[in-house]
């Protein structure tokens, strides 16, 4: 193993062979091993900042209480919260933290839209109330901002009077290596909150505005944006008609960072046999080296350079593993259902190469519609 500030990548290089795209759950464990080791004056100073209560002896406080760090705690119908911190053995912060991507929203029946935080609220709301502290809600975040009202406070009362707190990985790190600025460098929380610091910053994470080079980047992207989304969309028309949809509006076509792809997606509306509603369709151009979707182990083989690619996939892993028969041109991935083939195996010329990979992705969409429906997976 290398120097101990990689701690944290050097054992993330090892877990992502084990799970797809585990980002969110691997940065929620350091962060939970990182508080854990805080000795009481900085723990105590971090937890009573992030709740919004003000403590005048951090140290005395945290030496008066119980203070326990609990990853993916069951909270019944309202979920599973990335983090709990428990004081006393009762509810006092829950943690939900979220990599490039925001809160998943539910439409009752009604019409009207909740979401995970509100939900958490609730139950935090309820089980909190023994609580020596009044409980509160951190949402931790890379890029996405939180939803519009958890910023006014809770002036419609959506979060039972609960005290949320927005903050990025990036500024989480830096607040956590300033509070063991003056420990011992072979000190566990100093080596953990360095080891968390290493591990944002080689994941492009200790910070949400952009370097240099990324506006740079992005001119190049620009210039070359409107033929590349217009390539994804004629794509899409190709892949809509595999299945009906749910009640979003439209499709969403965008660049996905984490994945490390330009590509439309929509959720679709579930077949008899679907095991939930979070099954989408979704289609583009992906670059295998440059996201944290698939890696090696899950397709069977490397990947170098650019691909056209189809997917049915579900946000849960392991979901269509009741379909056992072999689909010709499809790969596997955690049960789910990946086409993809090199942009290099195209033809060269520009228009030629797009007309060949729009047939290719109307061949791929036949084949996968009929899996589909005769396994009553989409309506």
């Amino acid at each position: 193993m290398s120097d101990t500030h990689h701690l944290f990548v050097d054992l993330y290089a090892y877990r992502q062979r084990e799970k797809r795209n585990p980002l969110e759950d691997w940065l929620t464990e350091c962060l939970a091993a990182t508080i854990r080791a805080l000795p009481g004056k900085q723990k105590g100073a971090l937890l009573t900042r992030l709740s919004g209560t003000r403590i005048d002896d951090p140290q005395r406080f945290s030496a008066a209480h119980r203070i326990e760090v609990i990853t993916q705690y069951p909270a019944g119908e309202a979920g599973r919260p990335d983090m709990l911190i428990l004081l006393d053995g009762q509810p006092w912060i829950l943690f939900e933290n979220k990599v490039s991507h925001g809160v998943s929203v539910h439409t009752d029946e009604d019409g009207t839209q909740s979401h995970q935080l509100r939900r958490y609220a609730g139950w935090l709301s309820d089980r909190g109330k023994h609580c020596a502290l009044a409980p509160a809600i951190v949402f931790v975040t890379h890029i996405t901002p939180p939803p519009e009202d958890f910023r006014k406070r809770d002036a419609t009362g959506l979060y039972r009077g609960l005290f949320p707190t927005h903050t990025s990985w990036g500024a989480l790190g830096r607040e956590i290596s300033k509070l063991v600025a003056d420990l011992p460098q072979d000190h566990h929380a100093s080596v953990l909150a360095s080891a968390f610091l290493t591990f944002l910053e080689e994941n492009n994470m200790s910070n949400e505005f952009p370097p240099s080079s990324a506006f740079a980047a992005a001119e190049l992207y620009v210039t070359q944006a409107e033929t590349l989304e217009n390539l994804v969309d004629r794509m899409w028309h190709q892949v809509r008609s595999i299945a009906s949809f749910g009640k979003t509006a439209d499709y969403q076509l965008k660049a996905l960072t984490d994945e490390g792809s330009v590509s439309a997606w929509r959720y679709v509306a579930p077949g008899p046999a679907s095991p939930d509603r979070s099954s989408y369709l979704q289609t583009g151009i992906w670059y295998p080296e440059a996201g944290l979707w698939f890696d090696a182990e899950d397709i069977g083989r490397d990947l170098r350079g650019a691909h056209a690619y189809l997917f049915f996939g579900n946000n849960s892993d392991g979901m269509f593993s009741a379909v056992t028969e072999e689909l010709a041109g499809f790969v596997r991935p955690t049960s789910d259902f990946l086409a993809m083939k090199a942009i290099a195996d195209f033809s060269s010329d520009p228009q030629s190469r797009g007309e060949e990979i729009i047939s290719w992705i109307a061949d791929r969409s036949r084949v996968l519609k009929t899996c589909l429906t005769a396994h009553q997976l989409i309506a």
